[in-house]
């Protein structure tokens, strides 16, 4: 009798839970909670709170030119968004000129001035203060790995207490839920009530493997 009361009251409570609304538990003394869109946030979650953040992936184009003048082939390394789509960048005209514009054009301006693309953006020309120097591109070339991997957000301190240099730390994990690395931001003072921002750069050997993330948030050094 006693065993079919204690199932009833756990029903009961489950059920009052799940009616409540709460996405916050406690699994061996440390609270866990969910962010709206699903990540992961365990740790002092009573004191610090994760008002917003973005991930933001990176990848490589690599650029190879050749100068005419004086013939000597030189390759730049660009890093780009990952949402950004170049893949017919060798093929499409208004994907070439884009990425010239945006991207090839930033290191050339600094070193010259006059700068006329030719060729649908197989090519440029410049003027320097000696002579005019022609330039041919000759490939565009990636392999769609994500070479960086960040992290920005903010977190206020929604507690009483004035918080010595509170941490976040930022996990991530394959598309199997294995856990890859982590890495620590560790932040200034705050008083209650305000908030501050962070930033993490991830970009070891795992970092073209990382599916999702998690936030482990602390108070301070206790």
């Amino acid at each position: 009798m006693k065993k079919q009361l204690l199932i009833v009251g756990i029903i009961v409570l489950l059920v009052a839970v799940g009616l409540s609304g709460c996405n916050e538990i406690n699994i061996g003394g440390e609270k866990s909670t969910a962010l709206s869109d699903g990540t992961k946030v365990t740790g002092d979650i009573d004191q610090l709170q994760i008002l917003s953040f973005e991930k933001i992936k990176y990848k490589e184009i690599k650029c190879t030119w050749e100068t005419v003048r004086f013939p000597q082939r030189i390759t730049y390394t660009y890093k780009i968004p990952d949402y950004l789509n170049f893949d017919d960048i060798n093929s499409n005209l208004t994907t070439r000129k884009n990425f010239c514009e945006t991207y090839l054009y930033s290191n050339i301006v600094g070193l010259c001035t006059n700068i006329i693309w030719y060729d649908n953006y197989l090519g440029w020309t410049f003027h320097t203060i000696y002579e005019d120097n022609q330039n041919n591109i000759i490939e565009f070339s990636q392999d769609g790995k994500i070479t960086e991997y960040y992290v920005n957000g903010t977190v206020k301190n929604i507690g009483e207490n004035f918080l010595d240099y509170p941490r976040v730390t930022i996990n991530y994990y394959d598309a199997n839920g294995a856990w890859l690395a982590s890495e620590q931001c560790s932040l200034s003072n705050m008083p209650s009530g305000y908030s501050r921002s962070f930033s993490a750069k991830y970009t070891d050997e795992f970092v073209n493997d990382v599916n999702y993330i998690s936030f482990n948030v602390k108070g301070g050094f206790t």
